[in-house]
C-alpha cells in the first residue's frame, strides 16, 4: 500500500500528469487517496488535499461527473476542518466553482466564485490595512532602521525599494527619508 507521504508521492503524481500520463497518475493518486483515508482518516487535512489533487487530476482530463463529489468532499471537510476562510478552503471553493461553470452549471458556480472572490478582496484588505497599521506605529523611524530596507518616497510617484547592501538612486532635496502618515 502506498505510504500517503506528501513530498514523494505528490511530485510522482504531478510529473506523471505534467508529462501526460494520466492514468499512470490517476491510478498513484487513486492508491494515496486511499492509503491517507485509511492511515490518517477521512477528516484529515493530507486526506482532504489528496481528495482535492485527484478531483483537479479528474478534471483535467474531463472527467468532469467524477472530479464534482471530490471537489465538494474537499470543499465540505475543508470548511469544517480549517474554516471557511482557510485558503486551502478558498482553493477549493474556487475549484468547485469553476468545475461547475466548466459543466454549465452557472448558477451553482456564481455563488462560489463570489465566495472566492470576495474572500481574495478581504484578504487583500486586511494586508493592507495591517502593513498601514504597521507603517502608523513606526511612522517616525526611517524605513531602513525597522527593515534593513531602504524607501525612497517622491511625491507623485511610486516608492522605490531597495534590498539592503543594494543601491538606491540618490534622494532628491524632495524626497522623503521617513515615512509620516497623519491620523
Amino acid at each position: 500500500m502506498p505510504s500517503c507521504d506528501w513530498s514523494f508521492v505528490f511530485k510522482r503524481e504531478i510529473l506523471l500528469s505534467d508529462i501526460g500520463k494520466y492514468e499512470e497518475a490517476e491510478t498513484l493518486m487513486r492508491e494515496d487517496l486511499e492509503a491517507c483515508r485509511v492511515k490518517l482518516g477521512a477528516r484529515h487535512e493530507r486526506t482532504l488535499m489528496a481528495v482535492n489533487n485527484l478531483a483537479m487530476l479528474l478534471s483535467d482530463m474531463g472527467k468532469w461527473d467524477e472530479a464534482e463529489p471530490l471537489y465538494r468532499e474537499a470543499l465540505d471537510g475543508r470548511r469544517r476542518e480549517l474554516g471557511d476562510t482557510h485558503p486551502d478552503t478558498l482553493a477549493s471553493i474556487n475549484n468547485l466553482g469553476v468545475l461547475l461553470g466548466d459543466k454549465g452549471y452557472l448558477a451553482a458556480a456564481e455563488p462560489l466564485l463570489r465566495e472566492a472572490l470576495q474572500a481574495k478582496r478581504d484578504e487583500i484588505s486586511s494586508s493592507k490595512a495591517n502593513r498601514l497599521s504597521a507603517i502608523r506605529s513606526h511612522r517616525h523611524v526611517p524605513v531602513q532602521q525597522q527593515t534593513g530596507f531602504t524607501l525612497v518616497v517622491r511625491p507623485g510617484k511610486c516608492a522605490d525599494v531597495a534590498a539592503p547592501n543594494r543601491p538606491v538612486a540618490q534622494p532628491k532635496s524632495h524626497d522623503l527619508s521617513l515615512i509620516h502618515i497623519s491620523e
